[in-house]
């Protein structure tokens, strides 16, 4: 809770709708956007208390991840990242479905900002545009 997970991925969610906006209409085809949140009212944030709880809800936004993956979509998934074999499975998933994926790590600094703010200011848009 309080480390900005959900505000960035709405930010980098709305820096993607951003860059095909700018980009000519005779561009590649448009990718369709989806933030697959890790909690919501079935899911709150209280079933990674235990174990299994929290398994299912994994399963869950497994399953959700699994449905939206493909070549015409960006798919991010707003959670928690800290088990490797989460990150090992979502990276299988891409993999089959043939796409690229990645790992975006929020750290924060004693200044308060977070290395995240410095990533995306300092982006490059043309790099970003040859990706899409």
């Amino acid at each position: 809770p309080c480390s900005g997970l959900t505000y960035r991925a709405r930010q980098l969610a709305t820096l993607f709708e951003a860059l095909q906006s700018s980009l000519p209409a005779t561009s590649k085809s448009r990718y369709k956007i989806h933030i697959v949140t890790s909690h919501d009212e079935a899911h709150p944030r209280t079933v990674y208390d235990n174990a299994k709880s929290e398994k299912q809800a994994r399963a869950v936004v497994y399953a959700r991840v699994k449905r939206l993956l493909g070549r015409d979509s960006i798919v991010i998934v707003d959670g928690m990242n800290y088990i490797k074999g989460w990150r090992y499975q979502l990276w299988c998933e891409s993999k089959e479905a043939r796409t690229t994926s990645c790992v975006v790590w929020i750290l924060f600094t004693h200044s308060g900002e977070t290395s995240c703010d410095f990533i995306l200011g300092a982006a490059n848009l043309s790099v970003l545009n040859r990706s899409m």
